[in-house]
């Protein structure tokens, strides 16, 4: 805005100063045209100035559109999160392929038959609690030794006593796998004890359960990640 004063200003001037010079002797006109180039200049340079001005503003406004629209930080942040779920993906087929691998590895708990089979879709009424539930394991009916065994290797997380369950013992296998051992009338294992593979954990009895069974039997259960999984499948040979 300055500018454009200064050059309308500096326009009226030389007009003026033209008007003038009709009356003037000769070195008079050398001196005013010394003056006009002069002016010439100034006016030329202001001119420039103006268009150049003008130039860097609309670069200045192409630039924050381009600003405006475009996210520097967007093809950074995709990629990463590609990155970041094909590694989840990963990691999950590891774990599925861990967790197949140590569930196929699985002995059995006690030598029996299965008395009850594993159904978590259908209520089952337990009249010891005047409850309907489902069945989240099998029940093994022993055959002849009535010593329970761990499937698996692993720590002792719990061992629970109940008038509804009897003895209850859970161990943790790692990478989120736990068996469950209940209905037993005694353990022979404690909260934090590592035990191996086949090793003995408790023994079955005559005991009054939820289930009241009329004879000694293992409920028997497996959990993945918090869900019960069917151990049918890795008791049968």
């Amino acid at each position: 805005m300055k500018q454009d004063n200064i050059y309308n200003k500096m326009k009226k001037q030389i007009k003026k100063f033209f008007k003038e010079l009709k009356n003037r002797n000769t070195s008079f006109f050398i001196l005013a045209l010394c003056i006009c180039l002069i002016s010439t200049a100034v006016i030329w340079k202001y001119s420039n100035n103006d268009k150049n001005n003008e130039i860097v503003k609309e670069d200045d406004k192409n630039s924050d559109s381009v600003k405006a629209n475009e996210d520097p930080y967007k093809d950074y942040v995709e990629k990463t999160m590609e990155e970041y779920q094909k590694t989840l993906e990963e990691q999950e087929k590891k774990d599925q392929s861990t967790t197949l691998n140590v569930l196929e590895s699985f002995d059995k708990p006690m030598i029996g038959s299965i008395a009850r089979e594993f159904n978590i879709n259908e209520l089952i009424y337990y009249e010891a609690i005047e409850e309907w539930r489902t069945h989240q394991g099998i029940d093994i009916k022993p055959d002849g030794n009535l010593n329970v065994y761990s499937s698996y290797g692993g720590v002792v997380e719990k061992v629970d006593t109940s008038s509804v369950m009897g003895v209850e013992i859970v161990i943790n296998h790692g990478n989120d796998i736990f068996t469950v051992y209940s209905c037993l009338s005694s353990g022979s294992v404690k909260v934090g004890d590592n035990v191996k593979k086949g090793e003995k954990i408790g023994t079955l009895g005559a005991i009054e359960n939820i289930e009241m069974s009329e004879v000694p039997h293992l409920h028997y259960e497996i959990l993945v990640k918090g869900e019960n999984y069917d151990p049918t499948s890795y008791y049968e040979d």
